[in-house]
């Protein structure tokens, strides 16, 4: 009869084979291999033992650059349409503005203002305090998602089995988008 084994073709890797000993197409001797078999000179196959799981200092690093992939691609999307050069200019505006609304803004200042003002066709009493209201939001975003990447970090680091690896990354998504909804920013 024919027996049904894997076998580890050169070019293939493993594949199923069946063995039959009346087989001659094959590049090696079928029916030696099917004796062989049968008189129990080859070893029974053994499946690979199980993977193992990596180390816990791999998960927790893992874990910890998910995380800050998570964090940054979260902050990216308040970031990400204005190029580096107006970001730098973010506290120069913020600056600019507190001094407009309080009458104290110097030529500097008030030049900043009109210029961005100008193009955009608001006031520039209107713009300072999207200014200001945007400056005040991007606080909230940053001392939130600051804090709870710290937080996160450290429960990582103390967590000592995998499994609580993952439970701090399941907690620490269900805090940021709990966040998120209470700033009217849910994803």
């Amino acid at each position: 009869g024919t027996i049904d084994i894997d076998l580890n073709h050169p070019s293939f890797g493993w594949i199923p084979f069946t063995v039959s000993p009346d087989d001659t197409g094959a590049a090696f001797d079928v029916k030696a291999l099917h004796y062989e078999i049968l008189a129990g000179d080859i070893a029974p196959f053994v499946p690979p033992p199980a993977p193992t799981p990596p180390p816990l200092d791999e998960v927790k690093s893992r874990a910890i650059s998910a995380m800050l992939a998570w964090a940054g691609d979260f902050m990216g999307r308040f970031t990400a349409d204005t190029p580096l050069d107006e970001r730098l200019s973010w506290d120069a505006k913020e600056a600019a503005a507190r001094a407009h609304i309080a009458g104290t803004a110097d030529a500097a200042q008030v030049e900043l203002l009109q210029a961005e003002a100008a193009l955009t066709g608001e006031t520039v009493d209107n713009l300072s305090l999207l200014i200001l209201a945007n400056a005040e939001l991007f606080r909230q975003i940053v001392g939130r998602v600051s804090g709870l990447r710290r937080v996160t970090r450290d429960a990582i680091n103390a967590a000592e089995t995998p499994e609580a690896v993952q439970a701090v990354l399941d907690v620490a998504k269900a805090q940021a988008l709990a966040m998120a909804a209470a700033l009217g920013i849910a994803p």
